[in-house]
């Protein structure tokens, strides 16, 4: 009986989660160059930041399906009618507005978005920080840092979600010295550098150095 209640309460729940999202959609109000829009963000998927939206002209009845992905704090979105693709978003999320671009292959637009109402966690992922609890205390391991914006570098060709990162990896040779790899790429023309090797501990510092000068210097905090 108490198996039948738990699978019982955990549907409920899932038809709860389910309908709230739908009946409440993330809405913002604004304008692409000079013409007003309603956006609304219906569901998202908090692990990939996938979601599904739809967006109307002021005074039209139809509304135009979107399919974007949020990199926090930036979105690319594609807007599409009947099935086809009629233009696409690269928008960034600064306080409760969105602001960017609207183009297609012919136009480029100004967008100026504002929040009106809803759930704001339609707009949202998982990020290298939510993964710290999931994580062991010990120094081995790999560490990634991201960082996202609108690259409009080659505009108007070319208008993306640029980005600039990496990773490091470590791991642990003995009580005095550490292996490191790494790679990282730099927007918006996205020069890349990589490389790694023995660092020795020094205080609190883990240090690598190389025969042309090169030094890089590693430290760690309890976080």
């Amino acid at each position: 009986m108490r198996t039948k209640l738990n699978l019982i309460v955990v549907f409920i729940l899932s038809i709860f989660n389910s309908f709230s999202q739908k009946d409440n959609p993330l809405m913002y109000i604004g304008e692409i160059g000079n013409l007003k829009i309603e956006m609304k963000i219906l569901k998202n998927d908090f692990k990939t930041g996938e979601f599904q939206g739809e967006y109307r002209y002021k005074g039209k009845e139809a509304f135009l399906k979107l399919n974007g992905t949020y990199y926090s704090p930036c979105l690319s979105m594609e807007e599409s009618y009947k099935g086809k693709v009629t233009g696409k978003f690269f928008l960034e999320l600064i306080g409760d507005s969105l602001i960017g671009k609207w183009l297609n292959e012919s136009k480029v637009y100004d967008v100026k978005l504002k929040y009106h109402s809803g759930d704001t966690k339609l707009l949202n992922r998982k990020l290298p920080e939510d993964f710290s609890s999931e994580v062991s205390s010990s120094i081995e391991g790999t560490y990634e840092s991201h960082l996202y914006f609108i690259n409009d570098y080659w505009s108007p060709e070319q208008t993306e979600i640029g980005y600039n990162g990496g990773k490091a990896t470590i791991k642990i040779i003995d009580e005095k010295s550490i292996e490191i790899n790494f790679e990282t790429i730099c927007g918006p023309t996205y020069h890349f550098a990589m490389g790694g090797g023995i660092a020795e501990k020094e205080g609190d510092e883990y240090i690598y150095r190389n025969e042309d000068g090169c030094e890089i210097k590693v430290s760690f905090s309890e976080k």
